[in-house]
């Protein structure tokens, strides 16, 4: 039951996460396309932080509370092989 319900969670979350990481790129490109180049990089920094949790609380069902991309890229190497385009898929 409670094995259950984390799960549930878990998947309710990475739809979150997801949800986000889509609005941040987004945000990104409308920004740079209105030459808010500082605001449109500082939006894909979230963005790569927000997919990589994405991938990792996919892949291994947690993450870490950190905005550490490097910590977040180490802490899962089979992530450097996905690309950004399997994301939008």
């Amino acid at each position: 039951m409670v094995l259950e319900s984390r799960v549930r969670l878990s998947i309710e979350e990475a739809e979150v996460l997801k949800e986000m990481t889509y609005s941040f790129v987004k945000n990104a490109i409308r920004l740079f396309e209105e030459k808010e180049y500082d605001l449109s990089a500082f939006n894909l920094d979230q963005f790569r932080q927000l997919l990589l949790k994405y991938k990792l609380l996919i892949e291994t069902g947690t993450y870490p509370r950190t905005h550490s991309l490097r910590i977040l890229r180490g802490l899962d190497a089979a992530f450097l092989r996905l690309s950004t385009q399997e994301y939008f898929s």
